[in-house]
């Protein structure tokens, strides 16, 4: 857990308590969002199970179930309609990208989330808290009956992963060297690793658990099987994403969070 050894005030603005660092950004945003009593939370639309719409448009996934208790916390204490998720990537990687976006002179989003795998140094200009969700795991995905059980199976075959995600890349790259061919391909469609299996694009998958989970639960027909459900190695942490500079926000984040 990341810790701020300085000294600190505090103060009281419209009634709501604030907190002063003498080290970091004056304009740490913790205090904003106490105000306000809203944090904006921006994710990937469509990306079960951690963000999505269900049928009546209402925000569910659990991304949104542990934001809800996150800010319940007593370093926030904000009510659940303080949480506002926004779904206004379309893409793994437009996620980081929502907290540079600005209407007019304010920022739009203060938080970002979805499976975010990065941490301190990947960004310039973004930090992240210690992780809210670990010990998951990529998982190999192919064909049920097709004879690939184990990683040694892999060798002179064709993996596919998700575009634009350099931690899946890098993991199958360290995981199988030269013995299979990587494939990078996009998931923005439904199915897309059954839709990949079909054309004979990928004879496996290297993906997320709890996204290769619900995928296949979602689509009974297929014929798509988790074959291994943690490779070796793959131990997964999703952090939040925060602008650089907000280190009494992460503090308090990261408090929540434990």
């Amino acid at each position: 857990m990341h810790h701020i050894s300085n000294e600190k005030e505090e103060k009281y603005v419209n009634n709501v308590k604030t907190e002063h660092t003498t080290e970091g950004n004056s304009n740490d945003e913790y205090n904003s969002i106490k105000q306000r009593g809203e944090v904006r939370i921006g994710v990937q639309a469509d990306a079960p199970p951690l963000n999505f719409y269900d049928r009546n448009n209402r925000p569910k996934g659990l991304d949104y179930e542990i934001c809800k208790l996150i800010f319940s916390q007593s370093e926030f204490a904000l009510p659940f309609t303080g949480v506002q998720m926004k779904y206004d990537a379309s893409t793994y990687d437009e996620i980081l990208p929502l907290l540079r976006k600005k209407d007019g002179e304010n920022y739009s989003i203060d938080l970002v989330m979805g499976g975010l795998t990065y941490i301190d140094g990947d960004e310039t200009d973004i930090i992240f808290t210690e992780p809210y969700l670990d010990n998951m795991g990529y998982s190999l995905i192919s064909k049920d009956g097709d004879g690939i059980n184990t990683i040694r199976d892999l060798r002179g075959k064709r993996i596919g992963v998700v575009r634009e995600d350099p931690d899946v890349l890098e993991f199958a790259k360290k995981l199988l060297g030269n013995d299979a061919r990587i494939v990078e391909l996009s998931d923005e469609e439904d199915a897309w690793m059954q839709l990949n299996s079909d054309n004979r694009m990928c004879d496996a998958f290297i993906y997320d658990f709890p996204f290769a989970a619900t995928e296949l639960e979602n689509n009974p027909r297929g014929n798509l099987k988790i074959k291994i459900s943690n490779l070796p190695g793959s131990n997964l942490q999703y952090r939040i994403g925060l602008r650089r500079g907000n280190e009494l926000l992460r503090r308090k984040l990261n408090s929540a969070i434990a």
